[in-house]
């Protein structure tokens, strides 16, 4: 595993993230929802590494669209680092790409459109792809 680290904009978040290939292997997904597009969201993820989060504040969890998966947002600076879906006992997700620190070695966006799938399709593809997900952040 590679490990990379980042942070939002205030650096109140930290992210951790280890994966089994080099950044510049990675194309970040482009989501074409409208909470995505708005805020210029892309994201990393894959199913064989591992997504950790580490906050100082308690973070700002919002859902969209199909209500099934949490936007974890910074309560400071309002930076998305990333997206969580609870399955059973266990998380995954996806970091903000943006908000890693070597961000600049991803390959170009690649824009996919979640919001043509079912519910049931989504989750299913966001196991395919996402990572396991630790999230510690005060109560």
């Amino acid at each position: 595993m590679i490990s990379y680290t980042g942070a939002c904009l205030c650096n109140q978040v930290e992210l951790h993230v280890h994966l089994p290939q080099v950044l510049s292997n990675y194309a970040p997904r482009a989501c074409d929802c409208d909470f995505c597009r708005q805020n210029e969201l892309t994201y990393i993820s894959d199913p064989e590494g591992k997504i950790q989060i580490q906050s100082s504040i308690s973070l700002r969890h919002e859902r969209q669209g199909s209500n099934q998966a949490e936007f974890l947002s910074c309560r400071h600076c309002e930076q998305t680092v990333a997206v969580m879906l609870h399955l059973d006992e266990r998380r995954i997700g996806a970091v903000n790409a943006q908000c890693l620190h070597s961000a600049e070695q991803f390959k170009e966006p690649i824009f996919v459109s979640p919001k043509t799938f079912s519910a049931q399709e989504k989750t299913k593809r966001w196991e395919q792809l996402w990572s396991p997900l630790t999230l510690n952040e005060p109560d």
